[in-house]
């Protein structure tokens, strides 16, 4: 059931946040999952980005994309990043690759802490998964195995599920809205790739093109959310010229 007295974290996109409430409740772990090139790092970009226009500042990870890829194809839907990144609204932080020594959770927090960000968007956890190889990537000394067997590339499904459960969890106490992406599993066996993280995150978010008729369309569903009530409708879609906008 919702609480009414929950404060409520608006994502700005149009026709989205009646779906869940009035918007995220405040502090919530959200999984948006859905298979690649369907629309997961705009949502992301415009959830980010209308926060700083609200005041409140974000920080945005990416693996896949550099910030200014990210920020190019942002401008294609009128979110001029630049602008509110030299205001101190947002920050980008680029996971380094190669044989670079470092802390991933102490980089977030710094940054969480440093700019008083109440939004967080980690993009994307699968892609991080897939570069393990390419990453010394040191949370805390209990992940030195793992890692050790992410370097040679000899990644167990049981490997894999404790870092993204070590991922969600130390981004969880940060206390911040946090929106985690991850890639959807193809076969359809399971909904995410990982197929852990959607047992960890306090809302799922799906999205997906299915064939309706002729014509690819896009749909959204939210088949949980926490402290909301929410129906499991199927909505549609659109990816215009000012983002992603529900039906």
């Amino acid at each position: 059931m919702a609480d009414e007295r929950m404060n409520r974290i608006s994502t700005g996109i149009k026709g989205f946040d009646g779906l869940v409430g009035g918007g995220f409740p405040e502090g919530a772990m959200v999984l948006l999952t859905g298979l690649p090139g369907v629309g997961k790092t705009i949502f992301g970009m415009q959830f980010i980005y209308n926060g700083a226009r609200k005041g409140e500042n974000g920080v945005y990870i990416c693996i896949e994309s550099s910030p200014a890829e990210l920020k190019s194809q942002a401008a294609m839907f009128g979110m001029d990043f630049d602008a509110v990144e030299k205001e101190g609204r947002i920050t980008f932080l680029r996971i380094p690759k190669g044989n670079v020594r470092f802390n991933l959770f102490q980089m977030i927090s710094d940054a969480v802490n440093r700019t008083g960000a109440k939004r967080i968007v980690f993009d994307n956890v699968a892609t991080y998964m897939v570069s393990l190889g390419r990453f010394v990537a040191l949370w805390d000394e209990t992940l030195s195995d793992v890692n050790e067997k992410a370097r040679n590339m000899q990644i167990k499904d049981a490997d894999g599920q404790m870092i993204v459960y070590s991922i969600i969890e130390q981004l969880k106490s940060l206390g911040r809205t946090c929106i985690v992406i991850t890639h959807g599993d193809e076969s359809g066996a399971k909904l995410t790739s990982d197929g852990i993280s959607e047992y960890l995150c306090d809302g799922i978010v799906k999205l997906d093109i299915v064939e309706l008729g002729r014509e690819p369309t896009r749909i959204i569903k939210v088949t949980k959310m926490r402290q909301t009530k929410n129906t499991l409708e199927l909505r549609e879609f659109e990816i215009t010229d000012r983002g992603i906008e529900v039906g």
